[in-house]
């Protein structure tokens, strides 16, 4: 998972800390306000992982990064979690 994430970003300074959060269990929109409030916390740029295993955080990590201006660089699934990369943008 390490090489995939090197590839999207390729600055390891950046890719040294990766703010991880685990909203597996969480339904909607539980998994979007923990993510909302861990983004707060942090700065521009900054990367983000969540893992969530209810299916509605698919289109719901894609509204709200749109809508308050953060990258959702990568999501996949595996095993039946979502996972989602998120770059914090300059509002949230």
């Amino acid at each position: 998972m390490r090489d995939r994430l090197q590839e999207l970003k390729g600055d390891k300074e950046q890719m040294e800390e990766i703010m991880q959060l685990n909203a597996q269990g969480l339904h909607c929109p539980l998994p979007v306000l923990k993510a909302k409030k861990v983004l707060a916390s942090m700065v521009v740029g900054q990367l983000l992982e969540v893992s969530a295993t209810d299916e509605d955080s698919v289109r719901d990590f894609e509204a709200f990064t749109r809508s308050h201006g953060h990258l959702l660089l990568k999501s996949w699934q595996a095993n039946g979690v979502f996972v989602f990369l998120i770059q914090k943008g300059e509002t949230s």
